[in-house]
């Protein structure tokens, strides 16, 4: 069986995983802060993937780079990539390369239908791809961690509060009343997205991927598809697009 090595950089965490070119499953999957060469060391010696892609928000080091770029068939993504849909964005240079990958992901799963991809990460993004593979664009908010943050660091008394999805909807504390405020606002403003572009596309598939996805999911009313591995699975396409 061949695999591929999919490796997403954020901000906060390097996320990897394996997939299967047989039947594009994700065989593993993890995360860590940093990139290492033990890592890459430890997954060619295990897997041997025939392909390597790499996705990256943040600056790549000149080290980590030097080792990918030895390895067979490597790709590092940028807005010159050829991908296997039409990109509709004014500034390709700038979008976000997980935005990317995930819109990708999201038309391979459901080519039948046009796609809300919604990752509430550091940022919530909001990308829509059409059943004929044109990329639309979206938006771009401030996530549930960094509102919390935004409230600390904009105000002088008002402390960062850990996160809290379960709290009764009315704060009893300044505390709660801050958690409340992020993640019900949060929440809402996700809940209006989807109905404000359910008036646009008929039958549009709504997809929520990031490590907060299941969380605020499971407080919405709309039908949500939550799909962790979707930047993933997106990235595996790419390189099977660009493969010799």
């Amino acid at each position: 069986m061949k695999y591929s090595l999919c490796i997403d950089m954020g901000n906060t965490w390097v996320k990897y995983a394996i997939i299967s070119q047989d039947n594009k499953k994700v065989q593993s999957y993890d995360r860590t802060k940093n990139f290492s060469k033990r890592m890459l060391a430890k997954l060619y010696k295990n897997y041997k993937p025939s392909g390597c892609i790499l996705s990256s928000t943040r600056d790549i080091t000149k080290e980590a780079l030097a080792l990918l770029k030895k390895k067979k068939n490597f790709i590092l993504l940028t807005h010159k990539t050829e991908v296997p849909i039409i990109n509709g964005y004014d500034t390709p240079g700038t979008l976000g390369k997980d935005r990317l990958a995930a819109v990708i992901g999201a038309h391979a799963l459901y080519p039948a239908h046009p796609c809300l991809v919604i990752d509430p990460g550091t940022c919530i993004t909001y990308d829509v791809i059409t059943q004929d593979g044109k990329y639309l664009g979206g938006n771009i908010s401030p996530g549930y961690y960094m509102r919390r943050q935004a409230m600390h660091r904009y105000t002088d008394k008002l402390p960062l509060v850990d996160a809290k999805e379960n709290n009764p909807l009315l704060g009893t504390s300044t505390v709660k009343a801050m958690q409340n405020g992020a993640f019900y606002g949060t929440t809402g403003e996700i809940e209006s997205f989807i109905r404000w572009i359910k008036k646009d596309f008929t039958g549009i598939k709504v997809l929520m991927t990031g490590g907060d996805a299941e969380m605020f999911a499971n407080h919405l009313n709309s039908k949500i598809f939550v799909l962790p591995n979707l930047v993933m699975i997106g990235l595996n396409e790419i390189l099977t697009y660009n493969a010799p």
